[in-house]
């Protein structure tokens, strides 16, 4: 929050330069505020898409393509699917990139993953593969993991057991690549994806004692380790998955308690916010349930698309 001041005044600076007109939706993003960071990121992606000479057709630069993971993280906060769709539509077309670096590789992998993970379409994010195929995945083992724990995590959320052990597998052998090259900070970030892929197949074997052990076991280790500077936020929270697990087991008062933990580390979220309010509804928590709710009905008051999370929130609320 302290350099909240600064960050609203950053981009003036240098107002044609991508990175400038980006770098304050970092601390718009730490704080939940989307408006913001989307108007930020929407001004860098236009600069860094105005500097690219070439016009083949499939060309990116990895400036607006970091810009394009903040828009998409952003307008998926806000129930703006449509406008999220089609920055996803163009990151899938785009064939080569001016810089292939850690920047646009996890990009690519994370922009369509966050479009699967917030709107909890575990089908499809259990379908999502690695994109532009040609590009030097082999260097960048921490971007591909965003996309194989996705993956793994919809696989298993989605009942596919054998799938989801297969991308469980794949990302012991990641982490494995990232500890031989001493990247030991993304090894840790893998670390805790493998043990929430491990957690859902636990779950979706109906071993919930086990699934909670490992779901509890990877927000632990999410809660000691720091955002790192090229992200956002993580696809989802740890605790986030948490609650969802405890709210399938139904014990909502302690989803509720769980998800109000994960918006203090992740404020305003989307899913974060729908998560609250439903477990406090389930609970007979009225008080809460409306307090959450109407968060959630403000946040997305310029949303674009039917939404069942929006449209759940706008019933409760007009019941008195």
């Amino acid at each position: 929050e302290k350099g909240l001041p600064a960050a609203r005044v950053y981009s003036g600076i240098a107002p044609s330069v991508p990175h400038a007109l980006h770098m304050p939706s970092h601390i718009f993003s730490r704080l939940g505020l989307w408006s913001e960071m989307v108007a930020s990121d929407r001004a860098s992606y236009q600069a860094a898409k105005d500097e690219l000479k070439e016009t083949t057709l499939g060309i990116g630069t990895y400036d607006a393509l970091h810009a394009m993971d903040y828009l998409v993280f952003g307008y998926l906060q806000q129930g703006q699917d449509r406008a999220a769709r089609e920055l996803v539509d163009e990151v899938l077309a785009i064939r080569q990139v001016n810089v292939e670096n850690f920047v646009a590789a996890y990009a690519f992998a994370a922009i369509p993953a966050r479009y699967a993970l917030e709107r909890g379409d575990w089908v499809q994010a259990a379908k999502l593969e690695l994109s532009p195929k040609d590009m030097a995945w082999d260097k960048f083992p921490q971007a591909e993991a965003i996309l194989v724990f996705a993956r793994g995590l919809g696989a298993a959320r989605s009942g596919d057991v054998p799938a989801a052990t297969r991308d469980r597998e794949r990302l012991r052998a990641l982490k494995e690549a990232m500890a031989a090259a001493k990247n030991m900070y993304w090894a840790g970030q893998t670390d805790f994806q493998i043990k929430a892929v491990d957690a859902w197949i636990a779950f979706a074997e109906q071993r919930h004692d086990e699934a909670l052990k490992r779901m509890r076991q990877a927000v632990a280790l999410e809660v000691a380790s720091d955002k790192h500077p090229v992200t956002p936020g993580n696809v989802v929270p740890s605790r986030e998955l948490l609650g969802d697990m405890l709210m399938a087991m139904n014990r909502p008062r302690e989803a509720f308690a769980e998800f109000e933990q994960s918006l203090r580390r992740d404020p305003n979220r989307l899913r974060g916010l729908y998560g609250a309010a439903r477990a406090a509804q389930v609970a007979g928590n009225r008080q809460a349930a409306r307090e959450y709710y109407t968060k959630l009905v403000t946040l997305t008051a310029e949303a674009d698309t039917h939404r069942a999370e929006i449209e759940q929130a706008k019933r409760y609320l007009k019941m008195r």
